[in-house]
């Protein structure tokens, strides 16, 4: 599977946790709600033991690009997005699943 946005950073080699939250294109204010509560990753990580917050999500129908550009300017300020290329839906819940796996694996081999 492709990623479409600019890359979250990779997690750290000493990476204690990470948490991943699947969610929808419109659920800006979501997802915000999730940053500065219990996914404020701030509150929870240390030097040693890091916490990393990673949103998943697909990309809109072609009909809505106006999305895409919302998208691309929420990652270039929080960076957190890890976007995959397949039509987010709710037929399609499977696909970021299997994509966030591959993410994981990928970027966060040395999570404890």
């Amino acid at each position: 599977m492709n990623y479409l946005l600019p890359m979250p950073a990779p997690c750290q080699p000493h990476q204690f946790l990470i948490i991943y939250v699947h969610t929808a294109l419109a659920h800006l204010s979501r997802r915000q709600a999730v940053r500065y509560t219990w996914g404020n990753v701030t509150r929870w990580s240390t030097v040693n033991d890091p916490v990393t917050l990673r949103f998943v999500l697909g990309r809109p129908y072609k009909r809505m690009r106006h999305q895409q550009r919302a998208l691309a300017s929420e990652q270039a300020e929080h960076g957190d997005l890890v976007q995959l290329d397949f039509v987010d839906s709710y037929r399609n819940m499977t696909l970021k699943a299997v994509g966030a796996l591959q993410w994981l694996n990928e970027f966060c081999q040395n999570a404890r």
